[in-house]
């Protein structure tokens, strides 16, 4: 038998021809309908001679003759590409290791071209010569042509540039393009990846994920952010399915994200620890809080002046209010912020154990918005309502009349109103919040103005007293 030669094209009637050609001529033909099948055969058998064409799907011929060059047994092959792109837009033959250039035309005249190659006695692998260009006058200048090859050399400068690591698997795997970056994320060289299947190159790090991988392409699904082990280093993986007539392929996106995992690792680590301190903090400073009311509890039996006990019962309460802040803080999964619903409601509970034991009254109604303030929003809101509760236990009602106090705190757009109500005796027709002297109502006073709100009060059916802030960054 004659000469081995590898025949690569995608047109089944091309490659039939050259097929029964070759046969007839006593040459041993290997035909493959791409670049992938063809470096199957490849690894098979070594030719003497490779024909091929450029522009081929699953691996092109520019691709295919690079890796024959790369290959040490394949560096006596002679490459013939059958291209009339090649021969019409001066493809840089010496770059991919071409040796001859036949563009395609009629078949009478690339039969004659190819047995002129393959009738020369001595078959050797030196640069292109132009000498060995052939068709010239058969082809014919398509614009489309260019355009779209324009198009896709545009597209791999892109590809081949990008951060992330690019495979371009078949719908079974096989790898068919493979830019710089994931060359060096994986560690292997382009010529070696080419044509192996995504399942024996990573299979032996993290089989399941893998075999999860591959089926994921062949039901054509988009899968984000699965992860995978390979060579010490934790890879982010990205299939995107391109679809086709015949099946399509995927392109499969790695990106290294060890380092960014790390120092992820470490920041949640550290986020834990300033937590548990934090926790820790709010759980003192609550005790701290606690124990001085208990002090001012053991105070209060030694004093004979009903109106100086009342002051430190009062103080007390107010000790209270902020303590239950850091037990809500000390409590909840956030340690910055505080539910204001759940705290009014302890709060109010609170002041009324301490002040309405002796009283007939009292429905306390609640409507407060599940909002989650911050602690320099609660602590301030808290003591207001606590003032206003207490302020209404002991001016609203006449002794052993029951009576209601409301509370509610609702969000109008960008600022919040919170409104403490009571259907009692009401306020004195000459009320002037400035000139009171009462320390309960100059402290709400204080409070509102510290939060940036504004302060009015209300009469009809016994009195309301409103607060309206802005609901701010530090209160959503």
């Amino acid at each position: 038998m004659g000469k081995t030669v590898l025949i690569v094209d995608n047109q089944p009637v091309i490659l039939e021809f050259l097929t029964n050609l070759l046969l007839k001529e006593g040459f041993t033909p290997l035909p493959a309908t791409d670049g992938l099948s063809a470096l199957a055969l490849l690894n098979k058998k070594v030719p003497d001679v490779l024909i091929t064409d450029l522009v081929m799907p699953n691996i092109d011929g520019q691709k295919l003759c690079k890796i024959v060059r790369n290959k040490p047994s394949c560096q006596n092959v002679y490459i013939i590409v059958l291209s009339a792109i090649a021969a019409e837009y001066e493809v840089n033959l010496n770059s991919i290791g071409a040796n001859a250039c036949i563009a395609k035309g009629p078949l009478n005249k690339m039969k004659d071209y190819i047995l002129e190659l393959l009738s020369r006695p001595v078959l050797d692998s030196q640069d292109f010569d132009q000498r060995n260009l052939f068709g010239l006058e058969d082809i014919f200048a398509r614009k489309i042509t260019r355009e779209l090859l324009t198009s896709k050399r545009h597209f791999e400068v892109i590809l081949d540039n990008m951060a992330e690591g690019i495979l371009e698997v078949t719908i079974d795997g096989d790898i068919i393009y493979a830019n710089p970056s994931v060359v060096e994320i994986l560690g292997e060289a382009e010529d070696e990846l080419l044509g192996r299947n995504l399942n024996s190159l990573l299979f032996r790090i993290n089989g399941v994920a893998t075999k999860n991988l591959l089926g994921l392409l062949q039901e054509g699904r988009i899968r984000r952010d699965a992860n995978i082990f390979h060579g010490g280093r934790q890879l982010s993986v990205v299939i995107l399915p391109i679809p086709e007539n015949h099946g399509g392929t995927a392109m499969v996106i790695l990106e290294d994200v060890t380092e960014r995992k790390r120092v992820e690792r470490e920041m949640k680590r550290s986020l834990e620890e300033k937590e548990v301190l934090l926790k820790e903090v709010h759980h003192r400073v609550k005790n701290n809080l606690m124990m001085v009311a208990g002090l001012i509890s053991l105070q209060a039996p030694y004093l004979r002046d009903e109106r100086d006990v009342a002051i430190l019962g009062q103080l007390k309460n107010r000790i209270q209010s902020i303590s239950l802040v850091h037990e809500k803080l000390y409590l909840s999964h956030d340690l910055a912020r505080v539910n204001f619903a759940a705290y009014v409601k302890d709060l109010s509970a609170s002041v009324l154990d301490s002040l309405a034991a002796d009283r007939a009254v009292l429905d306390v109604a609640l409507s407060v918005a599940d909002a989650q303030l911050s602690v320099d929003v609660a602590i301030p809101l808290g003591l207001i309502v606590a003032e206003l509760i207490t302020n209404a236990l002991m001016h609203a009602f006449a002794p052993g009349a029951p009576g209601r106090i409301s509370v509610s705190l609702v969000r109008q757009e960008d600022v919040f109103l919170l409104a403490v109500a009571d259907n009692g005796r009401g306020l004195p027709p000459d009320f002037d919040l400035r000139a009171s002297t009462t320390l309960g109502l100059q402290l709400v006073s204080s409070l509102a103005l510290q939060l940036g709100g504004k302060l009015t009060f209300a009469q009809g059916d016994g009195t309301e007293v409103r607060v309206q802030f802005p609901a701010n960054a530090e209160s959503v």
